[in-house]
């Protein structure tokens, strides 16, 4: 009997994130199983007893590329989005016997995806041709902590790299948000930093519920948002700034921003992620300009 999803996708091996990394960028694959062999290629996949499972357009059919990742190319840009944020999702659940190889596991996966696009910087898992999308995701995994990466090899609060365990993407539509234009990598080639503008929260109370906090605002109590920290016992207090990284472009409904949340470090003009949200523009107030995200 096929049971491709159980004898592989499930199988221990397969779990591993640097397997994933082996198995994307292979031409084809052939698994052997307890119970049978499989051939997998740009076609689907071939079993032993001479059946054959083709693979429908979606996410599973970029990854069985043979030319990875050629068919991304002509798929278009809200679907090379969706697809980038499913291989990154995927890869973040798989396990690694280091922590610290998180940034590495997948840099051949990057540098792949990188070249395809055209994108002219990659950095720790965020490209800078989808780089407000990449930059709002959250962390899945209730039990997340921050990798203790060596002095040398530092991954910026910034990119999902920084924690372990899962993450999701923020859902965004094409089409209905503007992005800022005040946030980009840092020029400097070696910089680990995004620049951007930074603010503050203003005349709100946050309160916790579920894996996250609501905004409300002060004088009214009404709900104004969310946020949710990287880290369950993360930075919570009256030291959290906020960037903007984008605001909703709804008909007929109050605009929102897409927000990380920051706190300022022991430099001067310096600040690290500690998490994201969506927030009213109106409880936001800019505080500086060109600060450094690290």
């Amino acid at each position: 009997m096929d049971d491709f999803e159980n004898d592989v996708e499930q199988a221990g091996l397969n779990k591993r994130a640097w397997v994933m990394q082996e198995r994307v960028l292979a031409k084809r694959t052939i698994h052997f199983s307890a119970n049978q062999t499989y051939w997998e290629c740009g076609e689907g996949v071939h079993c032993e007893n001479l059946t054959k499972m083709e693979s429908s357009p979606r996410k599973n059919y970029f990854l069985l590329d043979p030319s990875f990742p050629e068919r991304l190319l002509q798929s278009g840009a809200g679907r090379t989005v969706e697809f980038i944020h499913f291989l990154f999702e995927n890869y973040s659940k798989r396990g690694l016997t280091k922590d610290t190889d998180r940034c590495v596991a997948a840099s051949g996966l990057e540098a792949r995806v990188a070249r395809a696009l055209p994108c002219k910087n990659s950095r720790y898992g965020i490209f800078q041709e989808h780089l407000h999308r990449n930059l709002l995701w959250q962390a899945s995994d209730s039990s997340a902590k921050c990798i203790m990466y060596d002095i040398d090899r530092q991954v910026p609060s910034w990119s999902w790299m920084a924690c372990g365990g899962g993450i999701k993407f923020m859902e965004v539509k094409m089409g209905r948000v503007s992005w800022v234009s005040a946030l980009a990598f840092d020029a400097e080639r070696n910089s680990g930093a995004l620049i951007a503008d930074v603010g503050k929260f203003r005349e709100c109370t946050m309160e916790p519920e579920g894996d996250c906090y609501i905004i409300s605002d002060i004088s009214t109590n009404n709900e104004t948002g969310w946020i949710r920290y990287d880290i369950k016992s993360g930075a919570e207090g009256s030291e959290n700034h906020c960037v903007v990284v984008g605001r909703t472009e709804y008909n007929n409904a109050a605009q929102q921003y897409y927000v990380l949340v920051v706190v300022p470090t022991e430099k001067h003009g310096e600040f690290k992620r500690v998490g994201v949200g969506m927030v009213r523009t109106g409880c936001v107030e800019k505080l500086g300009s060109e600060v450094r995200i690290v």
